[in-house]
């Protein structure tokens, strides 16, 4: 019986926070911090100078 409970606190529990959380709005801000951090923004700008430098020797200029 109170697994039963257990079960029946846990679905409604479920249920509000699916009606009362912008689960949308926490993505994008957890995608926006994650784009603004500085390791990956330094990642980003060695991967994009790495492939220039890549895209250069393959056209053979210098």
């Amino acid at each position: 019986m109170i697994r039963f409970i257990i079960v029946i606190v846990l679905a409604i529990a479920a249920f509000w926070c699916y009606n009362n959380f912008n689960f949308e709005k926490i993505s994008n801000d957890v995608q926006t911090t994650l784009k603004n951090e500085k390791t990956v923004k330094a990642v980003n700008y060695e991967r994009s100078s790495n492939y220039q430098t890549e895209q250069d020797a393959i056209n053979n200029e210098n």
